[in-house]
């Protein structure tokens, strides 16, 4: 027993003691209480006594939260064990305890409080606190973490010892709900204490754990992402929602099939087609960083500062002066109109760059090497370790967004200044190969692996773009100042270039996802309709490559059918599996999702998601400085010609999620009669109470078969006339005319095409405001912070090794935190072996933890995982890390010297929509329990259709939820201890 107790802070406490003593107050070194009857008691420690009326409000507090009439509160300040029990006693005995000596004993099962006293006072002192009807020294063992106290007469011999300390820890790792440790513990009102961590990511454990060979331990990280409500911080991760398309285009570096284990061979060159995709997804990132740069340039410097001329800027706040004086003369308000972009990539980096508390934590092994042989690269100590190469990354995306901003601005200013001479050549000369290196460097240096390794060090490489960014903005802002007026023509519509740049940039985007698309399917071959793409794109764009005249409708059909070519030549459906019966769907179900193109796919979605969060805050604010009219109508501002064919795409793609959600309507209804049917087929005597109960477990079930078998496939139909319609507005870009312009007669545009244009972009307008309401209700309503946090539990757990400015990575914390726990407990607090036991995403980040465990601890660590989705979403998504071959190498891992059954474990139910089966089996075992056809046998849900036992209400179909309540799981659990110590 130490001396320095490790004393418990009772969560449901400390809201009462913040606010009795108001905020920005220390916490107390210690917080519990207990009750008995009507009445309970709580110990306080700290190092500042409140004041008597604070103390007052305290126990007000108290009384509430533990629900009783009156609280006794005793405030201790020792910082040793014997200190703070002897001032425990004095308080505890209200002044029956002057003249008390009192002597504190630690022994190995408890603490003994000896109490002596030259009169009879001492006996009195020993009754009342060691009565059951005083709740003083229940709220001391509480403090204490529910370690034995006696307290008893000095001239008494001690009771017997006590029983030993449990020897096998379970720790539980929770999902996306985020539930509270309470819940995770099944405490039920108990009191829980901390044992390591804190209130972000804590171990906790029962203040006073049950008897036995195992104790429960609950590891928290929901804090991170869905947590509780912290003002600033629940602020600052709604607005994480902006990041969304950032995100996902980092998530899909992760998603590419084929990852050498070791990460310094993830790279380009030598020559390798895996390398190269990554590579591509990289420079998509980078271009996404100017995407929004580019849109942010549309609003400010298009937009406001140059369409926007007259009274209109005063529509602004803040911009007036733009439409006066001395500001509103030539291109000077373009150097304005380059603070947009600065504050977004400003923005972005200050909302991005709180990563100390994920990235910079580092796993503590007590001197032990890591894992020996690499299969994935998450067996790299560095996989985790990411805070160098984000630093690295962020400049390069900065310099490259700045530069593409700049170099927008700057081909405007050169093309309207209408001096003659040496003035426009020396500025073009001199800020264009500036911008151009801030451009091009980023894009050769995301090649180079000094720069994009995992670990810390090598940032002075990324100083040379930033630099020259930084130089040729503020040089362009300087020569919007000096640029000679004169020749600026006085109608003008939109920014000169901007528009091609857009068009550009867009037919870039669409071709590199083809490209990884190719790559990580084909391979080399792949390449091939990319190459379409690119040749279709250049002869409509400059015909005399062919030596064809093309008028707009014709580049617009040259251009739309190349990609279209290309897009389908790399989609091509491949040969589907043989076989119907249960080994055919196990195969099928474990293949990688979307012939492996997961990648291609996601990096399209977060491509896709950018162009239309660009595009909602150009209409909106096109909307506004146009007033009454439509934001397309060009009455004061005109949008640029691309995001009007996004726009007119938005509505006609619509369609697409609206016939997914009916055709999924459709399935899960037909495979709910079907499961009815069989069941009444086999139930034929039922009651008509029992099969309405069957009906809602039919859906359940329905769900969860459609979510296993059927949800990856919709999400990839729907890719097919999304690439249609993105290719379509890739070539529309290219015709400079709108949609309504190019489909109908000289001089009168096509009716319906105008109303589809108009109509998406009020629909992409609205999104601003869908954004702003989602940011409100993150702040002011649990479930929509919860909702939020569920996105990025799922996205997040990758590490950012793509794109710097998405949400951080909580894994980069809580893997190297679990990994520390396991490997410096000790046995006697339950380290002698651990049940590492993983709900839903905790089972993704519990086998990430078994990875980086060295070979001596993970040989004490069994592994039990449900509700998972690492075979049929992981494993299909991230083949690399858990595919058939990584999950089959992990529980190779599991399997202990010279025996044959592998330390692992995991349960599901039909009726969890997100929970499904393990399929990993080795000599005859499996992680699953299988029946005799090898199917795995699923944990029955509900337990019953109609109440039994005395119960009045019938079971609850609990699907995704409380399987640790489950009789089984508690075979399960109790059997891997069994194990664990034999």
């Amino acid at each position: 027993m130490p001396t320095t107790p490790e004393l418990v802070l009772d969560p449901r406490l400390l809201p009462a003691w913040r606010a009795a003593l108001g905020p920005g107050t220390a916490l107390p070194r210690g917080l519990a209480g207990a009750a008995a009857g009507d009445r309970a008691a709580v110990v306080v420690v700290t190092t500042e006594p409140p004041g008597e009326r604070a103390l007052a409000a305290a126990a007000a507090g108290f009384s509430a939260a533990l629900g009783v009439a009156a609280v006794e509160v005793c405030v201790a300040s020792g910082a040793s064990l014997a200190g703070l029990i002897r001032e425990w006693v004095h308080q505890a005995a209200q002044g029956s305890g002057r003249g008390v000596r009192v002597r504190v004993r630690a022994e190995a099962t408890g603490v003994q409080v000896l109490v002596d006293a030259i009169d009879s006072s001492a006996r009195e002192l020993v009754l009342r606190l060691a009565s059951p009807h005083e709740p003083a020294l229940p709220a001391l063992r509480a403090l204490l973490g529910g370690v034995r106290v006696a307290v008893q007469d000095a001239e008494e011999p001690p009771p017997e010892q006590g029983l030993p300390e449990p020897r096998i820890l379970e720790l539980r790792v929770h999902g996306v709900s985020n539930p509270p440790p309470p819940n995770i513990l099944d405490s039920h009102g108990a009191p829980i204490r901390l044992v390591a961590g804190d209130s972000d990511t804590g171990f906790w454990r029962l203040a006073d754990p049950p008897p036995g060979p195992v104790v429960t331990e609950a590891y928290s990280w929901g804090q991170l992402t869905s947590g509780r409500r912290t003002g600033r911080n629940d602020l600052r991760r709604a607005l994480w929602m902006v990041l969304l398309p950032l995100s996902l285009a980092n998530v899909a570096f992760w998603a590419r099939p084929r990852l050498p284990a070791d990460p310094r061979r993830d790279r380009p060159w030598p020559p390798s087609a895996d390398g190269l995709a990554g590579y591509l997804v990289r420079l998509v990132c980078l271009s996404l960083t100017g995407t929004l740069a580019l849109a942010a340039t549309g609003i400010t410097a298009d937009l406001v500062a140059w369409q926007c001329d007259g009274g209109c800027p005063s529509r602004v706040p803040g911009l007036g002066f733009l439409g006066h004086d001395w500001w509103s003369v030539g291109t000077r308000p373009l150097s304005v109109g380059l603070l947009g972009p600065v504050a977004v990539l400003v923005g972005l980096w200050l909302l991005s760059r709180r990563t100390y508390q994920y990235e910079a934590v580092t796993a503590h092994t007590a001197g032990r090497g890591g894992p020996v042989t690499a299969v994935t690269q998450m067996d790299s100590p560095d996989f985790w370790r990411g805070e160098g190469q984000i630093h690295r990354l962020a400049a390069l995306h900065l310099a490259f967004g700045g530069g593409a901003a700049s170099l927008a601005v700057l081909g405007a200013i050169l093309v309207l200044d209408g001096r003659a001479g040496a003035a426009p050549w020396l500025a073009g000369l001199t800020l264009g190969p500036l911008l151009g290196l801030a451009v091009l460097l980023p894009v050769a240096m995301l090649a180079m692996p000094a720069v994009v390794r995992r670990g810390t060090g090598g940032r002075h490489w990324t100083v040379l773009p930033l630099g020259c960014a930084v130089a040729g903005l503020l040089g362009t802002a300087g020569y919007a100042v000096l640029a000679d007026p004169a020749g600026i023509p006085a109608s003008h519509r939109s920014l000169p270039l901007y528009g091609g740049m857009v068009s550009w940039l867009f037919a870039t985007q669409f071709l590199l996802v083809l490209a990884i698309a190719g790559l990580t399917r084909w391979r080399w071959r792949g390449l091939l309709p990319t190459g379409v793409g690119v040749a279709a794109v250049l002869c409509a764009r400059y015909p005399w490559l062919v030596g064809v005249d093309l008028s707009t409708r014709g580049r617009f059909v040259v251009v739309l059918t190349g990609l279209v070519l290309a897009g389908g030549l790399v989609v091509l459906p491949g040969r589907p599996a043989a076989g119907t019966g249960p080994a055919a769907v196990r195969a099928r179900l474990s293949q990688p999702a979307w012939h492996g193109e997961a990648a291609a796919l996601l990096t399209g979605l977060g491509w896709l998601v950018a162009v239309f969060y660009s595009a909602a805050v150009l209409f909106r604010v096109a909307d506004y400085l146009n007033g009454a009219e439509p934001p397309t109508s060009g009455r004061t501002v005109l949008v640029p010609t691309p995001l009007t064919w996004n726009a007119t795409g938005l509505t006609v793609t619509l369609a697409a999620p609206l016939a997914a959600v009916w055709l999924a309507w459709r399935w899960t209804r037909r495979t709910r009669r079907r499961l009815v049917t069989d069941w009444d087929r086999a139930h034929p005597r039922a009651g008509a109470h029992e099969r309405r109960r069957f009906v809602d477990v039919a859906t359940a079930r329905a769900m969860h078969s459609f979510a296993e078998e059927r949800g990856l496939a919709m999400v990839g139909w729907l890719a097919v006339p999304v690439l249609v319609v993105l290719a379509a507005g890739v070539a529309g870009g290219f015709s400079t005319v709108t949609p309504a312009e190019l489909f109908g007669a000289p001089g009168r545009p096509d009716p319906v095409l105008a109303w589809l244009s108009d109509t998406g972009a009020t629909l992409v307008a609205l999104v601003f405001t869908g954004l702003v309401g989602t940011g409100f209700l993150a702040y002011r309503n649990d479930t929509a912070r919860r909702t939020i946090g569920i996105v990025w539990d799922l996205s997040t757990f990758w590490p950012r090794a793509a794109h710097p400015f998405g949400p951080p990575c909580y894994a980069e914390r809580v893997v190297p935190q679990l990994v520390t726990r396991i490997c410096n407990l000790p046995p006697a607090s339950g380290g002698a072996g651990i049940i590492l036991a993983g709900h839903s995403q905790g089972s993704t980040i519990a086998t990430a933890t078994v990875r980086q465990l060295p070979d001596g601890d993970r040989a004490r660590v069994f592994l039990l995982t449900f509700g998972t989705q690492l075979n049929r979403l992981y494993g299909r998504v991230f083949p690399a890390f858990f595919g058939p071959a990584a999950l089959r190498d992990l529980a190779e891992r599991l399997r202990p010297a010279g025996g044959t059954e592998p330390r692992w474990r995991s349960l599901h139910r039909a009726t969890d929509p997100l929970g499904y089966p393990v399929d990993v089996r080795i000599d005859g075992w499996a992680v699953e329990p299988v029946d005799a056809a090898g199917n795995a046998i699923p944990l029955p849900d509900p337990t019953g259709l109609a109440p039994s036992d005395g119960q009045v209400l019938d079971p609850p179909i609990r699907g995704h939820s409380d399987y640790p309540a489950a009789p089984e799981y508690q075979t399960v659990r109790d059997a891997a201890a069994a194990r664990l110590l034999s």
